[in-house]
């Protein structure tokens, strides 16, 4: 967290330090980091995210957060609005238990992603030419 945000060698800095991401001068000591995150539900197994992309790293920011919620949280994620509701492509897949080897396939044979997602299955889609 630090480094990325403050160490212009870091690999990371362009997307965090270099954003204008920085750490809170509260986390600067990590005794006051640890204690802020012992209580705010830290444990095995989570990592820290920034609740809002684009803010810094401090208490009311941050969170803790699995693997998975973290990877649906990316900005690089494609997202999918069916009936007005918003989930990332992956979680449409899980959501509606549609692979995403299928998805991939009715893409291909020329469906949108929208409909790609929603699409009944066993229903047949045949390509319209005008």
């Amino acid at each position: 967290m630090r480094g990325r945000c403050s160490r212009k060698t870091h690999h990371a800095y362009s997307r965090y330090g270099g954003r204008g991401i920085s750490v809170c001068k509260q986390w600067a000591s990590p005794v006051r980091f640890i204690n802020w995150a012992i209580q705010n539900g830290w444990k095995d197994g989570l990592w820290l995210e920034r609740k809002n992309n684009n803010g810094n790293y401090e208490p009311g920011n941050c969170r803790f957060a699995t693997v998975k919620e973290q990877c649906n949280n990316r900005e690089s994620n494609v997202r999918v609005k069916i009936d007005g509701i918003t989930k990332t492509y992956q979680q449409w897949t899980e959501h509606l238990k549609v692979s995403g080897e299928t998805i991939r396939h009715r893409v291909a044979k020329g469906m949108t992603l929208e409909q790609a997602v929603s699409w009944p299955k066993g229903k047949h889609f045949i390509k319209r030419k005008y």
